[in-house]
C-alpha cells in the first residue's frame, strides 16, 4: 500500500484516524516523498488542533505557503475559528447596515456555536475541492484530517447541508417573493439575497466533495493508527463507517511499531501487547484484514523539521514495506 500510494498516488489524499497517533508526520512525509518524484503537491491540515508548523518547521497559515526545504511544496493550516469568523462576517454582514444592532447581534450569536464552526471550516476544505482552479497547480493534495469523529461528521455533513441550509434557502426565497410582490407594484425587484447565494454555493460544494470521497479514481483515505487494542478496535470502526459511506481506503498504516527481537524484557512485553493488536486488525474479516496493513517502526528522534520527516519517511516507506512483506510471509507459512 505504502508502495502504491507513492507509485500510482491518486490526486487526492487523506490520512485519517484518532488523534495523537501520527498522522501529520505521516501525511508530511508522504507530501515530501512525493514532491521528490518532482510533483507539486499541497498539504492541507484540517485538525483543529493542528501542529503541522511545528512538524514542518516551517510557520503555515490560512493561505497556501511554500515549505523551506521542500522545492513543490506548499502547505496551508485551516483555522475552524477563522473560518468561523469569516464565515459569520460573510453571512450577517449585509444585514449590518439594514438591522437593527440588537437584531444583528443575536444573528451573530446563533452563528457562534460548535456546529458553525465546523461547518464554517468545511466550507473552506470544500472550496479546496470543489474549486478546480484552487488547487489546479498540484499534482496531489495531501490532507492531514482532524481525529476520527470530526472525519465521520466530515463523511456525514452533506447530508446536513443539504437538509438545514435547504429549510434556509426556501424561507429566504418565500421572504423575497413576497417582497418582490410588494416591489412589482412600483415595478421593483429585489436584488438577490446574499444569504441565499451563499448558502447555495455550500451546498454544491458539499455535494461536489460528497463526490469526491467516493470517487476511487481521485480519492484514498489512508486509516492511521497505533499498535493498542483500543487504538485498532477504533480503526475497525472507522473502516466500517467510511466503507458504508463508499469512501475508497487506501490501507492501514500502523505507527510506532517496535521490531522483533530487539530490546530488553519491557520492550517485548510492550512487542507481546502489540502483536495482539495487530492481531486484532488483520482478525477483521468484515474489513481491514482484507487491507494492506503495513507497520511503520519507532524512529530514534523526535519526528520534526524537514529532515526528520525524511528520515521518519524511509522507515516508514522501507522498513514498513519489509515489515508487512516479512508478515505475508509468515502467513504463508503459518496461515496466520
Amino acid at each position: 500500500m505504502l508502495e502504491t500510494l507513492l507509485a500510482a498516488p491518486t490526486r487526492f489524499l487523506f490520512f485519517t484516524g484518532k488523534g495523537g497517533v501520527g498522522k501529520t508526520s505521516l501525511s508530511s512525509a508522504t507530501a515530501i516523498a512525493l514532491t521528490e518524484q518532482g510533483r507539486r503537491v499541497l498539504l492541507v491540515s484540517t485538525d483543529p488542533a493542528s501542529n503541522l508548523s511545528e512538524v514542518l518547521g516551517s510557520e503555515m497559515g490560512r493561505t497556501a505557503r511554500p515549505v523551506a526545504g521542500v522545492a513543490g511544496l506548499d502547505a496551508l493550516d485551516i483555522d475552524p475559528d477563522a473560518a468561523a469568523a469569516a464565515y459569520r462576517d460573510r453571512v450577517v454582514g449585509p444585514y449590518r447596515s439594514l438591522l437593527p444592532d440588537d437584531v444583528v447581534a443575536g444573528i451573530e450569536e446563533q452563528l457562534s456555536g460548535a456546529c458553525t464552526v465546523e461547518i464554517a471550516a468545511f466550507d473552506e476544505f470544500t472550496a479546496l475541492l470543489a474549486d478546480p482552479d484552487a488547487t489546479a497547480g498540484y499534482d496531489h493534495v495531501v490532507f492531514d484530517t482532524a481525529p476520527t469523529g470530526h472525519t465521520l461528521r466530515l463523511l456525514t455533513l452533506p447530508d446536513f447541508v443539504d437538509a438545514t441550509l435547504g429549510k434556509v434557502v426556501r424561507l429566504r426565497q418565500a421572504l423575497t417573493a413576497a417582497a418582490d410582490a410588494v416591489k412589482s407594484v412600483f415595478g421593483q425587484k429585489s436584488a438577490p439575497d446574499p444569504a441565499v447565494v451563499a448558502a447555495e454555493a455550500l451546498r454544491d460544494r458539499t455535494r461536489a466533495a460528497r463526490a469526491l470521497f467516493r470517487d476511487k479514481e481521485r480519492t484514498r483515505f489512508v486509516i492511521v493508527t497505533i499498535p493498542t487494542v483500543m487504538a485498532a478496535a477504533e480503526s475497525i470502526r472507522l473502516a466500517a463507517a467510511l466503507s458504508a459511506e463508499g469512501v475508497p481506503i487506501g490501507g492501514v498504516i500502523v505507527n510506532q511499531v517496535l521490531c522483533e527481537g530487539e530490546g530488553d524484557a519491557f520492550v517485548a512485553s510492550r512487542r507481546r501487547d502489540q502483536d495482539r493488536a495487530l492481531a486484532t486488525l488483520r482478525a477483521d474479516t468484515a474489513g481491514l484484514a482484507s487491507l494492506q496493513i503495513v507497520e511503520a517502526p519507532v524512529v530514534d528522534l523526535e519526528v520534526r523539521g524537514v529532515g526528520a520527516l525524511r528520515y521518519f519517511g524511509d522507515a516508514a516507506w522501507v522498513k514498513g514495506a519489509a515489515a508487512a512483506a516479512a508478515h505475508a510471509a509468515r502467513s504463508e507459512e503459518t496461515g496466520v
